[in-house]
């Protein structure tokens, strides 16, 4: 990826980290952020992502050191609280509303432009299902597809099946789905989901902000177009 792309990751997830941070939680209650991607922030050490790179392992590990270097201590915030900087591999063609994916209104999580998306190689990928597992994981009847409300940023926000409302997050989760963008079919012997995305969709799209970078912009740009009217400030620990 690119510097400026690597420099706005490091500034996102210093400012996630520092969200975390002395809040408290039950699920690892000694520890402010857990390595589980699907509860707080995905974590690999330094010799594993060194064997992943092979001969890059030098070059990429000194890349990712001077994007974090170069951002020391800068960290976003909005109305003068840390702001929880939450990122994902790739979006649809445009960012989610925190609301629509988690409830609650965060202003500075808001669907803005990320079209750049739209030329990710495997945007799209599909995933199907046999019918009666389909029924099981759900727990109905049968897989009478009804109504689909759709979110700002053009994800599945809540859609009928067998009767039953599920949000597209649940589907996403139940299946084990790339994004809660999709569609959905019925044939005589599975139920095919066509995914558009990787991730929740919630802030900064990684993919979205190497191409800006690509396209010249610098991280502090990349930032603010990410997460709405935040400041960068300075002066954090980590």
């Amino acid at each position: 990826y690119e510097i400026e792309a690597l420099k706005a990751q490091s500034v996102a997830a210093r400012s996630y980290i520092l969200s975390r941070k002395g809040k408290g939680n039950p699920d690892h209650p000694d520890a402010d952020v857990c390595t589980n991607p699907s509860h707080c922030k995905a974590y690999i050490s330094s010799a594993e992502a060194m064997e992943n790179w092979g001969d890059k392992g030098e070059e990429y590990l000194e890349k990712i050191s001077s994007a974090v270097r170069e951002t020391q201590g800068e960290y976003l915030s909005y109305n003068d609280e840390i702001a929880v900087a939450c990122f994902y591999a790739v979006s649809s063609g445009k960012t989610e509303n925190a609301k629509d994916v988690w409830g609650g209104d965060v202003p500075y999580l808001i669907s803005v432009d990320s079209s750049a998306d739209l030329t990710y190689e495997n945007l799209t990928e599909e995933f199907s299902f046999p019918l009666s597992e389909a029924k099981e994981i759900l727990r109905v009847e049968t897989l009478d597809l009804g109504e689909i409300e759709k979110t700002q940023g053009g994800s599945v926000k809540t859609i009928e099946i067998g009767g039953k409302t599920f949000s597209g997050v649940e589907i996403r989760s139940l299946f084990g789905l790339n994004s809660a963008n999709f569609k959905v079919s019925l044939s005589d012997s599975s139920i095919t989901f066509i995914t558009k995305g990787k991730g929740h969709g919630v802030g900064m799209s990684q993919y979205g902000a190497n191409m800006m970078a690509k396209n010249g912009k610098n991280y502090t740009e990349i930032l603010l177009h990410y997460y709405s009217n935040v400041t960068i400030e300075k002066g954090a620990k980590i």
